[in-house]
Order: structure tokens, then sequence, then C-alpha cells
């Protein structure tokens, strides 16, 4: 009886502690993107060309010789977000912008050059990967010899997604 009472106490304690570490996971990649999501929103001032501002609008959206500044489209917040996300000294938070930064396909076109750069230069290998998988994504056709310089990765995983993306 003692030790059936044992046995049910310390499963009920490794499945807590499992539903714990999963619970504290999900919270924490939900905080992540609350944060992406208020660093877009927040950080990136929407204008509205028929706000008054310091470019000297006169009335409805015109300003003096030029059409007024346009607001910025919820992509582009995301992306200028995720850029940001691209510098960060945590590989985690790299990682996760260069995947959302692919997912965006065609419109994170503008991202290609920091692409490049992490997928030559980052010390980790997940960015490395994730960039590779991206730029598959932003480039499709076009990057072939990304995808080649990639194969000379020191990582096999690394390695491995360029020769699946080349087939």
């Amino acid at each position: 009886m003692v030790t059936a009472a044992v046995f049910q106490y310390r499963f009920l304690i490794s499945n807590l502690n499992r539903i714990g570490h999963l619970s504290i996971m999900i919270l924490r990649l939900f905080l992540f993107g609350l944060i992406l999501f208020v660093q877009g929103c927040i950080l990136i001032p929407l204008t509205s060309p028929d706000t008054p501002s310091s470019y000297g609008v006169v009335s409805h959206g015109t300003v003096r010789g030029h059409s007024a500044p346009r607001a910025a489209t919820k992509k582009e917040r995301r992306l200028t977000s995720l850029l940001k996300g691209l510098q960060s000294p945590r590989a985690v938070v790299r990682t996760h912008s260069v995947f959302w930064i692919g997912e965006m396909g065609a419109s994170g076109r503008p991202a290609e050059p920091k692409l490049r750069e992490l997928l030559s230069n980052d010390s980790s290998p997940w960015v490395r990967r994730g960039c590779v998988k991206a730029l598959v994504k932003i480039l499709g056709p076009d990057a072939k010899p990304l995808l080649r310089q990639a194969l000379n990765d020191s990582d096999t995983w690394v390695v491995h997604s360029a020769r699946n993306a080349l087939r």
C-alpha cells in the first residue's frame, strides 16, 4: 500500500514537472511573440496623411511640393521589427526572426542582405540553417548560389538543409 502511494506521488510530481516545463516554454514563446508585436506597433509610429506634422502638411494629405508620407503597412512594420531581432545578441531571437522573415516570402526581400551576412558569419548553426530556409522562401530559384555556398558550412544540419533545398 505504501509503495503504491509513493509510486503515485512520484508519477504525479514527474507529470507536474513536465506540465510545468511545457507551460513555461509556451509562456516564453507567447511573450517573445508579444514583444515582437509591441515593438512593431510602438517603435514604428503610424503617420496619417491628414495629420499635421513637422513636414508642413497643409490639408488633405498634401505637403508643400510633395505628397504626404504614407503610413507603414503591417508587413513593413513586422519586417522592421524582425530586422531588429536579427541584431539581437541572443541566438534564439535571431533564429525566430529569420524563421518569420522566411514565412513572409517575397515580402521579406528587403532582409536579403542581412540574411546573406548571417548565413556567412553567424556563430549559431541554427541561425545559419534558418537563413538557408528563409532565403529559399524569399528568393526561390535565385537562391542557388547561396545554397552552394552553404554546402561548405561546418555544421552538418546547415549542409543538410542546403542539400535538401537544392533538390
